[in-house]
């Protein structure tokens, strides 16, 4: 049974503070900055739950999603999908540690080709990649996470709409 108060998930539900409050941001500046510090809190998190594999694809997510604060190049966006795509396949040692490098491959093409409202529907789609990662490696904070990401995302995206038209 998982322990709902150790180091690892404490981890976690501070990577779920930082998430939450990331996209409820309507500036996309603020909310990279707040999912950076999520995603830094996860790495820690993942590697104490002995999940290697989202431990490295969460610490390429904080140095990526940083990045795209000042560049959007679909060259950069390309590293990072090499890098992660090449790093998988020196530490995953099963189908589920796929997870991880797919819902990172998935947030880069978001984070880096699009913005605004299509830029919050392609995290969305990491998120639900990165929900079943968290129920398969026991990650309370990141189970919470991403469904209230989920949550989140679809009313930040009607509240966006809502301001435009």
């Amino acid at each position: 049974m998982t322990e709902i108060f150790n180091i690892a998930q404490i981890l976690g539900y501070c990577s779920l503070f930082f998430g939450l409050f990331s996209f409820y941001q309507k500036k996309d500046v603020s909310l990279k900055v707040l999912m950076a510090t999520s995603t830094a809190f996860r790495s820690v998190h993942y590697i104490m739950l002995d999940s290697y594999t989202a431990c490295l694809m969460a610490a390429i997510s904080t140095v990526r999603t940083l990045i795209s604060l000042k560049i959007l190049s679909k060259y950069v966006a390309l590293f990072f999908i090499v890098v992660s795509v090449f790093v998988g396949f020196f530490v995953a040692e099963s189908l589920m540690d796929w997870l991880p490098i797919l819902s990172t491959v998935i947030s880069t093409v978001a984070l880096f080709f699009f913005t605004g409202i299509m830029m919050r529907f392609g995290l969305m789609l990491g998120s639900i990649v990165w929900l079943i990662n968290n129920f398969w490696v026991g990650s309370i904070g990141g189970v919470l996470l991403e469904s209230f990401t989920i949550i989140i995302n679809i009313l930040t995206i009607i509240r966006i709409n809502r301001d435009c038209g």
